[in-house]
């Protein structure tokens, strides 16, 4: 209903903006060639690439330019003298109540994902998890409830690394064939 007045508002906007303007283009055809214009001027709003000082004159300058800065800013951080404790003994806040994970609830929440909804970051899809919530919730259960009770992590996704997920949308133009 909300959505409805909004769009209908919307409309209503646009049709008071196009009025005028279509009057002011009958009047003088000059503005219609100066609105199209501007429409279809490209408009660079991202500052040009450069190093130590140097503008890239080229897109190949450019190009190395931007792959050098997204290396610097998504590289693995260097974490060689830093040493992870085993156990953390003295927490500065006092230790959260106890949680149980148990394989029911594991299977509960398994259960309640969308069937149809598209595979996360780790490329499995919520269907094959659903599929298979009767035999990986207790050992979920058993790896969750032991991760609380020690207070660490397993070593491998200790090493994880995180990126940032990006979404790839393929554009595929049709072609026509002469027979």
């Amino acid at each position: 209903m909300l959505r409805n007045h909004c769009t209908r508002l919307i409309r209503e906007n646009k049709v008071k903006y196009q009025e005028p303007l279509a009057q002011n283009f009958i009047s003088n055809p000059k503005l219609l060639y100066q609105h199209v214009n501007s429409i279809r001027k490209v408009k660079f709003t991202i500052p040009v690439l450069s190093s130590a000082g140097r503008v890239a004159a080229t897109p190949t300058e450019a190009a190395e330019t931007l792959k050098i800065h997204c290396f610097n800013v998504f590289a693995e951080p260097q974490v060689g003298g830093l040493q992870l404790p085993q156990r953390l003994y003295h927490l500065p806040h006092p230790s959260p109540t106890y949680v149980s994970f148990t394989a029911e609830s594991f299977k509960a929440k398994l259960m309640a994902l969308r069937k149809n909804a598209k595979p996360g970051v780790d490329n499995i899809h919520p269907k094959s998890l659903i599929f298979l919530a009767h035999h990986i919730s207790k050992p979920l259960a058993t790896l969750f409830q032991r991760m609380f009770d020690q207070a660490t992590l397993p070593e491998p996704w200790k090493q994880g690394v995180i990126r940032p997920y990006t979404k790839v949308v393929l554009v595929v133009t049709p072609r026509t064939t002469d027979l």
